[in-house]
């Protein structure tokens, strides 16, 4: 009995003990707790054995009615029913919010206007249409002037069609379903005039305060030079093509504000490398142009003569200069080419003076294509002008004096003193349609100058003003000055009307040389 009182007694010893042990963590809890409060600082989490023993203040006790001071507090088991789980109406009104939503309130975006997707396809394709019809880019200038473009100015044309189609896509995507509420940005879907979007860049886009100047290639004596460029200024738009279909696009209100932006040139040293290697090769090509015994190997500066250089947006084009070619063959073979020289005699057929035969060089034209067909490719070529010779013609004389003949084949006229040939003249005598006459003549009549006029091939009138150095022979064929042809055609074409021209100072000198009676043999 007395060992079952003393453990009694111990028990209830323990028990005093705890209870005074809790009492006094509240007391001094209590204490601290207004102390946080009267300075306004945030208590501090308690640490976990004293949150155990604030929710477990009495000891275990163990079977049998007496504690167990060293005892271990039970682990607890996980358990579902701690878990606040809503409820299944609540469950039902989540669901029925989230169809609703993606039945009544999808939108589309498009700029800072939100439009209903609920709209069928052709209301909405129009509604797209009206609002990007409506839409206005804006560009700031560095005056601060202010201007706005349509779609139109920019050179876009939206599909409506093919945006709606897009926006279909997007609204059945699983992402868009699941977030209703977010407004479907549109995509606009256009297309886009190259011509005129590049021309608005170039005139509402840009102002060019100090021109580029682009890299230059260039010929000199045979020799090909490059010139660098050299950067221009601008205020403009970095990117401007992407930086303006963007905002277009995405129907952006914010303006567009031009700024100093660098102004590159369009033709850079590296652009024109190649163009520089393609000429120096065709420029050292070997040439050789046969003229009868003689061969003429054209110089660089020879073959850069045949050239023209054509600027372009990214480098430079190379061609051949047709007439420049023409040009220089005609050059080389004049040496080789001579009118023959008509033989006198008298009535008797007594020679006077000895013809001489002339000689003319053909294929020119055949040369040449063979030349300008093989000069790009720098290959070289190796052409031949053959030379043939021309007989010559036999001219009676009319006497002894002064006369003159006028050969229309080769468009030479020769003054005669006594049968000696005093000075050659080239003309340009009657075209094809309107010839001049040919036979034994003489001057009848002379005007320092005269108004001249008469009928065209075709019928119609013609008037030349002040025709100088007149001398008539047959009717109104006359030899005389001529100063509205190039000097080009004297000795080559034949393009009067009938007369015999020659330049004014040929035409002066004969004007003063032939008085009145002075005979004109003509021919062919």
């Amino acid at each position: 009995m007395a060992k079952q009182h003393r453990k009694k007694q111990g028990a209830a010893r323990r028990k005093a003990a705890a209870t005074k042990a809790v009492k006094s963590t509240a007391k001094r809890a209590a204490a601290r707790k207004k102390l946080l409060k009267k300075t306004g600082a945030q208590p501090a989490a308690l640490p976990a054995s004293r949150l155990l023993l604030a929710a477990n203040p009495m000891p275990a006790v163990a079977q049998g009615g007496d504690a167990a001071p060293n005892a271990a507090p039970k682990a607890r088991a996980f358990s579902w029913r701690g878990i606040v789980w809503p409820s299944g109406a609540v469950l039902a009104a989540l669901l029925a919010v989230w169809v609703l939503g993606n039945i009544l309130f999808p939108s589309v975006q498009l700029g800072n206007v939100h439009i209903s997707a609920r709209l069928g396809d052709g209301q909405l394709a129009q509604a797209i249409s009206t609002q990007t019809a409506a839409y206005r880019l804006a560009v700031v200038y560095p005056d601060k002037q202010r201007r706005t473009f349509s779609l139109a100015d920019i050179g876009l044309h939206i599909d409506a069609g093919k945006t709606v189609r897009g926006i279909r896509s997007q609204q059945h995507s699983a992402l868009q379903r699941l977030l209703w509420w977010r407004p479907m940005p549109a995509e606009l879907r256009a297309g886009a005039n190259a011509a005129t979007l590049y021309g608005f860049i170039a005139q509402h886009a840009s102002i060019v305060t100090a021109p580029a100047k682009d890299a230059s290639i260039t010929l000199d004596n045979g020799e090909v030079r490059l010139s660098p460029g050299q950067p221009g200024k601008q205020f403009g738009l970095n990117n401007a093509v992407a930086t303006i279909l963007s905002a277009a696009l995405q129907q952006r209100t914010t303006p567009l504000i031009l700024s100093a932006v660098p102004l590159e040139p369009s033709v850079g040293m590296p652009a024109l490398a190649s163009a520089k290697s393609q000429l120096e090769a065709v420029l050292h090509q070997k040439i050789s142009i046969h003229i009868g015994a003689q061969t003429v190997e054209p110089s660089p500066a020879d073959i850069a003569s045949w050239l023209s250089l054509t600027p372009t947006s990214t480098s430079v084009d190379v061609s051949v200069n047709d007439g420049a070619l023409h040009d220089y063959l005609s050059s080389i073979a004049s040496d080789k080419t001579a009118p023959a020289r008509s033989q006198i005699t008298d009535t008797s057929g007594a020679v006077l003076a000895a013809g001489v035969q002339g000689a003319v060089v053909g294929n020119t034209d055949d040369a040449q294509g063979q030349i300008s067909t093989a000069l790009l490719k720098g290959a070289g070529a190796d052409v031949s002008l053959p030379a043939r010779l021309t007989p010559f013609k036999t001219v009676v004389s009319p006497g002894d004096g002064k006369w003159v003949e006028v050969d229309l084949s080769t468009k030479r006229m020769y003054a005669y003193d006594d049968n000696s040939v005093t000075r050659s003249f080239l003309v340009s005598a009657g075209a094809a349609a309107t010839p001049t006459v040919t036979g034994r003549y003489a001057i009848y009549a002379k005007y320092r100058s005269q108004d001249m006029f008469g009928e065209n091939a075709d019928g119609s009138n013609y008037f030349q003003p002040n025709v100088p150095y007149v001398n008539y022979f047959y009717r109104d064929y006359a030899i005389h000055g001529n100063y509205w042809r190039p000097a080009s055609y004297f000795g080559n074409i034949n393009s009067s009307h009938g007369c015999v021209g020659i330049n004014v100072g040929d035409g002066a000198w004969m004007y003063s040389w032939a008085p009145v009676g002075t005979p004109v043999v003509v021919h062919y």
